[in-house]
């Protein structure tokens, strides 16, 4: 994304009051491998962006962070030990909102790093250039996931559109939040919910995991990948006619678009590999993809981690035959979202919590994970949750107008790269957070590049295969 001539605002902050009645809220076994997984390289959490256009104002944007804090209580607690068990308890830190001065915008690991036990869950910088306004947005992920993370940005640019909207405008509608709702955020299925369970197939998954060693994503970088501080990853853009040739492409196969983009994504790390090794064909790679474990009990429930992960495992000399791969990899991934099988790992989480030293063994293990990230938070309008008058098919919250909202996943050590999509007015928004220890910048906009080539390869050949 380009760089910009910035307005530096003093620091400010907010008090936010909580509902004391909520708290203490133990964690659930989820938020506890996060952090437990919380490490100072690698820190926990992600960054979000979102692109202003219009008149902004830092007065009525204070008072807007402040109300949309009020529904998303998490983002405003600390971790403490209550009789026994790690709990959520109100934080007494203000709620920052500042841009840091120029000559301290060097790129630094404790500049995304959030220690939740004396630091609340969310942090804001704003930096502005005339009608243009850029704000950032750091979340740790046990106190969120990026759907929650949406709803809270949504909610702020609500607020923050009603206090700003002229006379004779619409003015943004906001959804219902219950705050009670988050003691459900455990709750992996409705309760009149017959979950499909096959303890065979269950099998199968957790042997196809343990046989597959993913192979890393080769780099040869000497210096560390310089970062802008607002921008911890690289960003491009799908215009609206090739964003909607990948649709057609996922239709005409009997597959839908995030099959598409995880054959890209195996497709891209061997082509990526190849330019680094002699021989890749031996090569096995492992994807993790959130999967949101939201059900119709969570409808109003404000932001939280309501998180699992599928994990899918693909060899190098598959991408030969994509059309094969991407149906391949369409049944598989249904296998799994569309049975008991989508909390596997949550389930794996709860028992190793219940074990001594289990949670530390599985975050601090030297076996990787995976290969790489893939997260797809779907349609940004609708995870916005809030009821907004639009312009060209973009959002407007009163005197500005939502031009794009950009983040990526957090990566872990041994996964060089997470990728966040998601469709904004008709367009796709693709981020790539690459490893700062692995990728020079140079790499990490080559790795992007090539990520869009594999896109339009395969799309253009699912286009003309049937």
């Amino acid at each position: 994304m380009e760089t910009m001539a910035t307005t530096v605002l003093e620091r400010s902050s907010l008090d936010v009051v909580l509902d004391d009645d909520l708290f203490p809220l133990p964690l659930t076994a989820f938020e506890r491998y996060m952090v437990a997984d919380d490490h100072a390289d690698y820190p926990m959490t992600f960054a979000i962006e979102i692109l202003l256009s219009g008149d902004f104002r830092d007065s009525e944007f204070k008072i807007a962070l402040n109300q949309a804090i009020q529904r998303h209580p998490l983002l405003h607690t600390n971790i403490a030990r209550v009789q026994g068990k790690r709990c959520w308890v109100p934080s007494e830190e203000s709620i920052a909102f500042s841009v840091p001065s120029e000559s301290n915008r060097s790129p630094s690991s404790e500049r995304y790093s959030i220690d939740l036990c004396r630091q609340s869950g969310v942090r804001t910088t704003v930096l502005r250039d005339g009608e243009m306004t850029r704000v950032a947005f750091l979340f740790h992920h046990a106190a969120t996931d990026g759907i929650g993370a949406m709803r809270m940005i949504g909610d702020l640019l609500g607020f923050y559109g009603q206090l700003t909207v002229a006379d004779g405008e619409d003015a943004p509608e906001l959804s219902p939040l219950q705050s009670d709702v988050l003691t459900k955020r455990g709750q992996l299925w409705s309760p009149d919910a017959v979950p499909d369970r096959s303890w065979m197939r269950t099998l199968k998954h957790l042997v196809e995991y343990l046989r597959c060693f993913p192979a890393g994503i080769a780099t040869g970088a000497n210096s560390q990948f310089t970062v802008s501080i607002h921008s911890p990853f690289v960003s491009r853009i799908l215009k609206r006619k090739p964003f909607l040739a990948v649709k057609n492409a996922a239709k005409k196969q009997g597959v839908n678009p995030n099959d598409l983009y995880l054959t890209c994504l195996f497709s891209t790390i061997k082509e990526w590999n190849a330019t680094f090794k002699q021989s890749v064909g031996w090569e096995q790679y492992r994807v993790l993809i959130p999967s949101s474990l939201r059900t119709p009990e969570h409808d109003e429930m404000p932001a939280a981690n309501v998180l699992s992960f599928v994990l899918i495992s693909s060899s190098a000399a598959s991408t030969n035959e994509p059309v094969k791969l991407v149906k391949n990899l369409s049944q598989r991934m249904q296998a799994i979202l569309n049975t008991a099988d989508s909390r596997l790992f949550t389930r794996i989480f709860q028992v190793a919590g219940k074990i001594p030293g289990g949670m530390t063994f599985m975050t601090q293990s030297p076996v990787r994970v995976c290969t790489s990230v893939l997260a797809n938070v779907g349609e940004v309008k609708r995870q916005l949750n809030c009821r907004f008058p639009t312009s060209r098919g973009k959002c407007v919250a009163g005197s500005v107008v939502l031009e794009g909202l950009f983040g990526a996943a957090p990566i872990r050590k041994g996964t060089a790269v997470g990728i966040s999509l998601g469709s904004y007015a008709g367009e796709l928004l693709i981020n790539f957070n690459c490893d700062p220890k692995q990728f020079s910048s140079e790499q990490a906009e080559q790795f992007a590049e090539l990520f869009l080539s594999q896109l339009e390869y395969l799309t253009a050949q699912m286009n003309q295969e049937i």
